[in-house]
């Protein structure tokens, strides 16, 4: 018989592009319960939007991830810390991508989004697909530090914002796990996907 909560296991603070797919189903080969992108606009778009515009608490996070083992990908890594602080038995795992190979990857995906008419389509005829579009775009505005009107629209490129965002979100990762957080397990990759 399974208990009925789940403790976290795992939180995936790496940046999109920096193998979270890949670590997504290695999670779901274990068996845990993995909440992705997708997961987190469909389950929890409500409750991250209103997160990342006024704020949440430890027990907004517990709430929300009571029956979760892991979380990969937006908006869990740029608040792996908070959740972290829900969890603290957690284990982080984070990978850094070379940037120069980063960047390119992580445009040709946020453009991919408005290009892609059926996606496009999906968030302007249908109410889930309009909330999926807010929910997109809060976290576009803590990963991007930018947000746009339309689903149809490009997110403004800045490679100096984003190349920034990246640096600043590895460094105090990275900082993190130095100086005083002892389950963060990193790994750097080198041109690995």
């Amino acid at each position: 018989m399974l208990p009925t909560c789940v403790i976290m296991k795992a939180i995936y603070a790496g940046f999109p592009k920096t193998g979270t797919k890949t670590i997504e189903a290695v999670f779901r080969e274990f068996g845990y319960n993995t909440y992705d992108f997708l997961e987190n606009s469909y389950y929890l778009g409500k409750d991250w939007r209103r997160i990342i515009k006024d704020g949440g608490t430890v027990e907004d996070f517990r709430r929300m991830y009571k029956d979760v083992d892991a979380v990969v990908d937006g908006p869990c890594f740029m608040f792996w810390e908070e959740i972290l602080e829900a969890f603290p038995e957690a284990k982080i795992i984070f990978s850094v991508r070379d940037e120069e190979s980063w960047l390119p990857s992580f445009k040709k995906q946020i453009r991919s989004l408005a290009t892609n008419h059926m996606y496009v389509l999906m968030q302007v005829l249908s109410y889930s697909g309009w909330r999926h579009f807010q929910f997109s775009n809060a976290c576009a505005l803590v990963q991007l530090g930018s947000t746009i009107n339309w689903p149809w629209c490009e997110y403004p490129y800045s490679p100096t914002v984003w190349r920034r965002i990246y640096r600043n979100h590895n460094n105090y990762v990275l900082h993190v796990s130095t100086y005083g957080c002892n389950n963060i397990y990193s790994n750097i990759l080198q041109d690995v996907f």
